[in-house]
């Protein structure tokens, strides 16, 4: 019979720490992965608040021009 996906998953509650039953080189990835993420998420932040800059400005030329 074939392994289903709920009988791979692991049971219980999920490790806190689950870096400690990692080996080093995974340690490293894990880190580089999760700061990769993060800076994108910086990124997307960046160009939102931009993007809200420029039309408040727009909206503010189009409010006082007349």
């Amino acid at each position: 019979m074939p392994e289903t996906k709920a009988a791979k998953r692991p049971r219980g509650r999920p490790r806190k720490y689950p870096e400690a039953s990692m080996t080093p080189a995974e340690r490293q990835a894990e880190r580089r992965r999760r700061q990769n993420r993060a800076e994108s998420d910086l990124d997307a932040l960046r160009d939102a608040i931009g993007r809200i800059i420029r039309h408040t400005e727009r909206l503010y030329a189009v409010m006082y021009s007349g």
